[in-house]
């Protein structure tokens, strides 16, 4: 699956209008033109929770 630019741009706009993205601004060489994101504090604490939940339920199956 390919995902266009445009949709993509919609995705870290979405990102980062709910806190979980920033705009990176480690500095770069001039000839660098690319687009760098840096994850939010809220965006971390998010994604370990949700990657927690997973693994914690997964680990309850196996016990059942």
């Amino acid at each position: 699956m390919v995902i266009s630019i445009e949709t993509w741009s919609e995705i870290l706009i979405q990102f980062r209008a709910l806190g979980l993205l920033e705009q990176g601004v480690k500095k770069r060489g001039v000839n660098d033109k690319n687009s760098y994101w840096k994850i939010t504090e809220r965006g971390d604490k998010n994604l370990v929770n949700l990657l927690a939940k997973r693994k914690m339920a997964k680990g309850f199956e196996e016990l059942i």
